[in-house]
């Protein structure tokens, strides 16, 4: 009883998340896993064990993509505290995600993995993220990451 609830409400909200905002957009390859089975990131960092490795349909926010191609984005929580960093598979000729997807609900199917990225990549990111030469000089030393490889996204409101 309690597993059936449980769905309604990633159900539901995927709905929200799709239906509310009017229309969506879809980029690079069509998604396999069914609505029903979207995931609020919540979930996902909520339980690592249960989603690692594993290809899962994940909602959450758009907080940044990349501004060169549109190749990567990372995506939040509700409340912004964790991130999820999600690498296009497909392939990119031009622009892939918009720049106007920034704030806007995302889901995102693929194979979550936690990785440890170098310094030089992190370096790297926050250069194709926007961020200042002070900011970027003051990565020192891998951080911890959680990824998803993906074929494809959609994204509602734009």
């Amino acid at each position: 009883m309690l597993r059936r609830a449980g769905v309604l409400v990633v159900l539901a909200g995927s709905m929200m998340l799709v239906g509310c905002a009017g229309k969506s957009a879809s980029f690079g390859e069509p998604m396999k896993l069914s609505s029903w089975q979207t995931v609020p990131i919540e979930h996902v960092f909520a339980d690592m064990d249960r989603y690692e490795g594993k290809t899962v349909r994940v909602a959450g926010t758009v907080a940044k993509v990349c501004e060169k191609k549109g190749c990567w984005l990372q995506m939040t929580d509700d409340d912004a505290s964790q991130t999820m960093f999600v690498k296009f598979t497909c392939p990119v000729e031009g622009r892939l995600i918009p720049m106007d997807a920034i704030g806007h609900p995302v889901i995102v199917e693929g194979v979550v993995t936690t990785e440890e990225m170098s310094q030089e990549e992190a370096r790297h990111m926050a250069e194709d993220s926007g961020k200042s030469e002070a900011e970027i000089a003051k990565i020192d030393g891998p951080r911890k990451r959680v990824r998803m490889m993906s074929p494809g996204a959609e994204v509602s409101g734009i």
